[in-house]
């Protein structure tokens, strides 16, 4: 038996039916023709949507250099998310919008992100993709010393950046004075100016700062770390659990081949004053400072 040919019955009905009928056919057909193109459209970009996460001024792990997202955390993320066959866009922010953008689903998430009780609430985080040891930069001439333990720093005036954590022991203690910044720069000219005691700052972050203001001959780092921060990628919560799912096993494989430390290396070798830094403070530092540093995944 031969199939109904729906649009030759249809138009034959346009042509010969009653007239009233004809025109709301008509109006339907083509509202018809209006609609399977959006839809179609639509369809498509639902199989294409974009991951949005937002970067934050984070040298030189992450930047905007000339509108173009850049650094070391950018080119592993975009890397990852490629290998996930994830499309991946980025956006620019300052932390305190980006961390609210992404806790109210605006946008799907944030890094570098460290862990703290709280974002635990609101977020839902990524295996670690890198490990940021955190020191305590002062004065060139400044006479401080610090072994370890956060008792050192009481009765201080410590500059921090507004939103960030440096870990439940700094966060939550209450010996030195809190002075709050937008900018890494702002704070290591507070800090050049006496108006902060010390600024504990990523050692890659605060060298990269200090060295494209030139300020580096001002400040040093001492050589014990305050603590080393695991960064992650943190997603709004209960939103993204099958991206998770698609890049934590790539982080884990880039991870175990090496390839995360590859790209950090690449980065510090091509940077003459970092690698000179390095060299020159490693024995002085007792061995304490290691960019070879890996971070272990979280349990799934």
């Amino acid at each position: 038996m031969q199939r109904p040919d729906f649009c030759s019955d249809f138009f034959t009905y346009l042509h010969n039916g009653h007239a009233r009928d004809r025109k709301a056919m008509k109006i339907t057909f083509f509202a018809i023709l209006l609609f399977v193109p959006l839809w179609t459209v639509q369809a498509h970009a639902a199989s294409q949507d974009n991951v949005v996460l937002a970067y934050v001024d984070f040298p030189p792990y992450e930047y905007m250099e000339n509108n173009e997202a850049r650094g070391i955390l950018v080119e592993i993320v975009r890397t990852v998310f490629d290998r996930a066959d994830i499309n991946l866009e980025l956006v620019y922010y300052p932390f305190n919008r980006a961390y609210q953008e992404a806790m109210q689903g605006s946008i799907a998430g944030i890094f570098n992100f460290y862990k703290t009780p709280q974002r635990l609430e609101h977020f839902d985080f990524s295996d670690p993709v890198i490990l940021n040891p955190l020191y305590l930069f002062v004065r060139q001439e400044s006479e401080l010393s610090f072994n370890g333990a956060i008792e050192d720093l009481s009765g201080l005036n410590v500059g921090v950046m507004s939103g960030y954590t440096y870990g439940a022991e700094f966060d939550n203690c209450n010996l030195f004075n809190l002075d709050k910044a937008n900018s890494h720069e702002s704070n290591f000219k507070k800090l050049i100016m006496g108006r902060i005691d010390v600024y504990p700052c990523d050692w890659l972050v605060g060298h990269y700062v200090l060295q494209n203001h030139g300020l580096q001959h001002n400040v040093r780092a001492l050589p014990v770390p305050l603590t080393v921060m695991e960064g992650h990628i943190g997603f709004a919560g209960g939103r993204h659990h099958d991206v998770l799912k698609r890049i934590n096993p790539v982080i884990r494989t880039m991870h175990e081949s090496g390839e995360i430390q590859a790209i950090i290396d690449i980065y510090i070798q091509g940077s003459d004053y970092l690698q000179s830094l390095i060299t020159g403070n490693m024995e002085s530092m007792g061995g304490q400072y290691s960019h070879n540093l890996q971070p272990k995944p979280d349990a799934q």
